[in-house]
């Protein structure tokens, strides 16, 4: 009887914590997203070497395939970009050092309304280079277009200005298994891998922001 009635309890609250991360997950948490922006390093560095359009073609798809990515998780609404203006302004300044970190007045420049979390990502690192391939056997050799794209995501309590989370992501071309840029003559990119590049990396991003915000629970995990 004992064994029955410890058997009730523990179904029973396995199915109260079910309900209660049903009921989490149905409460979505308001989200700024910054507009990706480059670093002036990397600016500087792609117009040198003549890759400015190339990468700002990257970083425009990634901004709208990482809303896109957030969106498609269900947990978030996402703020418009065009009510971040002020906040973000306020955010440059209190990362300037110029604000105490804990200081009471400081939550109050990253408060907006409505908006819980912030995301700002940067993209600190773009590189559009070509590299030759031989094949053994043949002597013959082939040209790749290598593409690697880095950004750091940080994400704040905007209603603290806390820091939660900060972290750098790295995307490339040669990461993914199909050989698809290799030609016997140096030929661009096509759109569609430009943008697979920007897809991986949205992919990344929204994942360590998702997990940041909705940590994972390891309750009742006899059943997973």
């Amino acid at each position: 009887m004992k064994i029955i009635t410890t058997i009730k309890i523990f179904f029973i609250l396995c199915t109260l914590t079910y309900l209660n991360q049903t009921i989490a997950l149905a409460q979505k948490e308001t989200l700024g997203v910054s507009a990706i922006k480059p670093t002036p390093a990397v600016v500087q560095s792609v117009e040198r070497t003549g890759k400015r359009v190339m990468m700002d073609r990257v970083i425009q798809s990634l901004d709208g395939q990482l809303i896109d990515r957030l969106n498609s998780t269900r947990k978030f609404e996402v703020v418009a970009r065009s009510d971040l203006r002020d906040v973000l302004k306020e955010q440059e300044y209190a990362a300037s050092g110029n604000v105490e970190t804990h200081d009471k007045s400081s939550a109050q420049q990253f408060k907006i309304s409505g908006v819980k979390h912030l995301l700002v990502t940067t993209v600190d690192d773009f590189q559009d280079y070509n590299e030759v391939a031989t094949f053994q056997g043949t002597g013959r050799s082939a040209t790749k277009r290598v593409i690697r794209l880095s950004c750091v995501g940080k994400i704040y309590d905007s209603t603290t200005g806390k820091l939660l989370e900060s972290a750098n992501f790295q995307i490339s071309n040669k990461d993914f298994t199909e050989n698809r840029t290799y030609s016997m003559r140096d030929s661009e990119l096509s759109d569609e891998l430009l943008v697979a590049i920007a897809r991986e990396m949205a992919s990344k991003i929204a994942n360590r922001v998702t997990d940041v915000i909705f940590p994972p629970k390891g309750a009742c995990q006899v059943f997973s």
